[in-house]
């Protein structure tokens, strides 16, 4: 039975399943694709609680990955722990999960500069070695790698690869299928 109203056709007694099916699709995906974010390949005992990133659907990094990931890394640690591992390889997921497990503040969210960040390929890091070991030369090869200076201490002086690395957040990035994921944090 079919009545008019205006210029809509309601069926009586049938539910619109093609109004809803939009909705219940969007509600079933999955907040986490499997295409950006695959299992880790191999979780190595290594010290971090961390483990290596899949090397599927990974890109090749270039010079410009640091000026690239700078806004990544300025909300990384400073808005949630839901954006965190929105920011995260599933490599990283505990090392997320752990840190604001215990009662993490974080910090104002203050956008990072050049001048507070060195970067270069993951073969430059000082982890350089121990990635190469735990989670191959593939990976070490497609990773770059970022230290965070702690502004601080030093307002005007460049971030560089001398600066004390007892003070500077290290980071190994990825770019997988156009986003860019922190897999490896140290401090």
């Amino acid at each position: 039975m079919a009545a008019r109203r205006g210029r809509f056709v309601v069926l009586a007694g049938l539910t619109p399943i093609a109004c809803l099916a939009p909705a219940a699709a969007a509600a079933k995906a999955p907040p986490f694709p499997p295409s950006i974010y695959p299992a880790a390949s191999s979780w190595p005992g290594w010290g971090p609680v961390g483990g290596c990133a899949s090397l599927t659907g990974l890109r090749s990094v270039n010079a410009g990955a640091t000026r690239v990931v700078l806004p990544l890394l300025s909300r990384y640690g400073q808005v949630s722990e839901s954006m965190d591992l929105r920011l995260s390889d599933r490599a990283n997921w505990p090392v997320v999960r752990e840190t604001w497990s215990h009662g993490f503040k974080p910090h104002p969210l203050r956008p990072l500069r050049s001048i507070d960040v060195y970067g270069a390929p993951a073969e430059r890091s000082p982890y350089a070695a121990m990635v190469r070991h735990w989670c191959g030369q593939r990976l070490l090869q497609l990773s770059w790698w970022v230290a965070v200076c702690p502004r601080e201490l030093r307002p005007s002086i460049p971030c560089g690869r001398r600066w004390q690395s007892a003070l500077t957040g290290h980071f190994l990035l990825i770019n997988r299928r156009g986003h860019w994921l922190v897999w490896f944090i140290y401090p």
